[in-house]
């Protein structure tokens, strides 16, 4: 049975039996059939040209904007396939595997008694809490500023 069939199934039972309109509504509400994906506004992250080309797109990672070229982002048949530069990608792949590292080296601390389970606790609470940094070399390349 399809959610559309399930939606019209339950309409039809809620209304031979007489149950009240808010009930039906709220009921039915629950049950409707709802588009997938993210609301973005493309505007929002994105710098357009005259004839509507991106210029320039904000990375979510670096928090800074990039022109379109196929050194900055990837491209499928000269389509822009996401708005994470090359440049965040890899920052975020290495931030990620230097945290993991770290936190598997704090557990092998504690478990071969080179620190105390409360301070291996400590150390990996001080690792969650720790924030990607965009190296100086990288933040040239883009801009803080979002480009008119």
């Amino acid at each position: 049975m399809t959610k559309t069939e399930l939606y019209t199934s339950v309409a039809e039972v809620l209304a031979k039996f007489n149950v009240k309109q808010a009930a039906q509504d709220e009921i039915l509400a629950l049950l409707e059939v709802k588009k997938g994906g993210v609301k973005a506004n493309p505007e929002e992250f994105t710098v357009f040209n005259a004839d509507g080309v991106a210029t320039h797109v904000l990375c979510p990672i670096t928090n800074l904007w990039f022109p379109c070229t196929e050194d900055n982002f990837y491209f499928t048949e000269g389509v822009l396939r996401g708005r994470v530069s090359k440049f965040g990608e890899k920052l975020k792949k290495d931030f990620v595997k230097a945290i993991k590292a770290s936190k598997e080296a704090i557990l092998n601390d504690v478990i071969n008694g080179v620190i105390s389970p409360e301070a291996g606790k400590e150390q990996v609470a001080q690792l969650d809490a720790s924030t990607l940094v965009v190296p100086a070399e990288v933040a040239e390349l883009g801009s803080a500023v979002r480009p008119a």
